[in-house]
């Protein structure tokens, strides 16, 4: 998530790991992704959606690692209105 001032109101853009890349679809791990949504997190635990080898590694976003995303990219007016957004 990154948010700044931009034009008298906000930008904001969200990533998330493009997880659909690594896993095969019709694959078991495809629909246990799917059945399970989302990784959860809780204070002190997390279920995550992936195995962690690849929830914490492979799809992971980690800085300075080149991954496969997809990017929402949001302007707000200064009342917080979507404005424009571009994926």
């Amino acid at each position: 998530l990154h948010i700044e001032r931009d034009q008298g109101g906000h930008r904001v853009r969200y990533a998330i790991a493009d997880a659909s890349f690594y896993i095969p679809r019709h694959s078991a791990l495809f629909a246990e992704a799917l059945r399970r949504g989302a990784s959860y997190y809780l204070p002190g635990y997390m279920i995550p959606m992936l195995p962690r080898e690849l929830s914490e590694g492979l799809v992971s976003l980690n800085a300075e690692v080149p991954r496969r995303a997809v990017v929402f990219d949001m302007r707000l007016d200064a009342a917080g209105a979507c404005v424009d957004t571009t994926i």
